[in-house]
């Protein structure tokens, strides 16, 4: 099995001189490639395709995924934002918003692929809001995995991840200093990892990730748990 990817860039200047860059939009689109099994590479493809139709509209397409701004609706955020500048007397916006979608293969070994969707937007402020989604496809049917389909008691199996978690969050020094969580709930936000979207496989275990602020601070970044497999057996 291979996987190829494209990137689509897209740029918008400003609405009265067509100077000034104002929106910088672009995604990955990643392309699998399945010899031997044409029809699971196809409802890869098909799912990734439609992943970036939502992320490019704006529309959620049954996901249950908001945040998605669009493309249409950030051109429109970044055109008024520049003629409302203009128009009322100050500086033109030297800013740039953008959108920025990555698309990274975790694990690719003809049995499992794990894909990692990565979202940046930026719309004025600080600095931007960056999330992160995993999606864990079985190579032979090219079906979206769920916790279910991975163990046959999930609730004990979830309750394993997160116990692996708690342990390494308490006697890894550094990473406790990562994490604002205090340790009576320490458990009960851990926990809350485990779901969907926030879990993959690479080749030496599960990996249970947090977003932005979820139990850090965002200059700390999302925190990354890996779950051995002979742990997570």
């Amino acid at each position: 099995m291979t996987a190829s990817n494209t990137r689509t860039e897209l740029t918008a200047m400003d609405p009265q001189r067509g100077e000034t860059c104002i929106l910088r939009f672009a995604y990955d689109t990643p392309q699998v490639e399945i010899e031997s099994n044409p029809a699971a590479a196809d409802k890869i493809n098909e799912f990734i395709a439609l992943k970036n139709e939502s992320f490019y509209t704006g529309e959620d397409y049954g996901f249950g995924e908001s945040g998605y701004t669009g493309y249409n609706n950030m051109l429109t955020l970044a055109e008024d934002f520049y003629n409302y500048q203009v128009e009322s007397g100050g500086e033109a916006p030297s800013f740039e918003m953008s959108a920025d979608r990555r698309a990274d293969i975790a694990r690719n070994d003809g049995v499992e692929l794990s894909l990692l969707l990565s979202d940046y937007t930026y719309a004025g402020g600080a600095h931007g809001n960056s999330v992160t989604r995993a999606y864990n496809f079985d190579v032979s049917t090219g079906e979206l995995l769920a916790l279910d389909d991975i163990n046959t008691d999930t609730a004990a199996f979830a309750n394993l991840l997160a116990n692996s978690m708690i342990e390494q969050a308490k006697n890894d020094p550094v990473l406790a200093q990562r994490i604002y969580i205090e340790d009576t709930d320490l458990g009960s936000a851990l926990s809350a990892l485990v779901r969907e979207g926030s879990w993959y496989f690479d080749y030496e275990g599960v990996v249970i990730f947090s977003d932005d602020y979820e139990i850090s601070s965002h200059a700390a970044g999302p925190i990354s748990f890996r779950i051995p497999y002979d742990v997570a057996a």
